[in-house]
């Protein structure tokens, strides 16, 4: 049976990022890199001295958007979230980042679920229930008591008093992603992936796609990754192996 081999080039949301940010205007993804300090800023006009729409982690993927900016400024969406980020505070799908993302569970008491909200506030649409023991992923914080956060590759905001940060995972990043999470499937984002993006999608969730060190299925692994983990296509092979 053929088998189509795509050269890709990983880009972990969760645990490590990858290659060269390209500065082509096509190019609509990029990720946060607030160097040693872990975290920038998202403002909502081009100053420093805006107000702030929250301080998300390094690795947290952001939309950037068309439109008007100041010198080293860019027009970035977060979520839901729309605003202005310092552009030596962002990295593309190849270059190396130094992870701050936090990984979470929910805790509630009294009851068994949290709303999650498309906006950090208390009268925003609710997009789902989040249950007692559900993983997250905090991408950052707003100041007003809400986080980013995101779920088997969906995202929204919750209070920040209904996560139990988890210690730091000791695992090596280059062999795996985290575990699938509770009720994993088919990858959804809230924004379109576009251009020599694409995004691992196993019909079973609960498999992972094998990175290759050559275009042949027998070729050694270099890892096995979950739905969710967005690649980078390199080239195209058509193989028969």
């Amino acid at each position: 049976m053929k088998n189509r081999i795509v050269c890709v080039g990983i880009c972990l949301l969760l645990l490590c990022v990858q290659s060269a940010f390209a500065s082509s205007s096509d190019l609509d993804l990029a990720f946060v890199d607030g160097k040693d300090a872990g975290q920038a800023p998202l403002w909502n006009t081009m100053s420093k001295d805006a107000r702030s729409l929250g301080v998300y982690y390094n690795g947290t993927m952001v939309k950037l958007l068309s439109g008007h900016t100041e010198p080293g400024w860019q027009k970035a969406q977060i979520g839901a979230l729309i605003g202005y980020i310092r552009a030596e505070f962002l990295a593309g799908p190849g270059d190396h980042i130094g992870l701050t993302i936090k990984e979470a569970r929910i805790k509630v008491q009294g009851r068994s679920w949290v709303n999650v909200r498309a906006l950090p506030d208390l009268r925003a649409k609710i997009l789902r229930r989040a249950y007692a023991g559900d993983p997250y992923l905090i991408y950052g914080e707003v100041d007003n008591g809400f986080c980013y956060v995101g779920y088997n590759n969906f995202h929204g905001f919750i209070k920040a008093e209904y996560l139990e940060v988890l210690p730091k995972q000791t695992s090596n990043p280059a062999q795996e992603t985290a575990r699938p999470e509770k009720g994993a499937g088919v990858a959804e984002w809230n924004f379109p992936i576009q251009g020599n993006q694409a995004i691992v999608n196993n019909p079973d969730p609960k498999d992972r796609l094998h990175l290759r060190k050559k275009p042949t299925v027998s070729s050694q692994s270099l890892g096995k990754y979950y739905n969710g983990v967005v690649v980078t296509i390199l080239e195209d092979y058509n193989n028969a192996e």
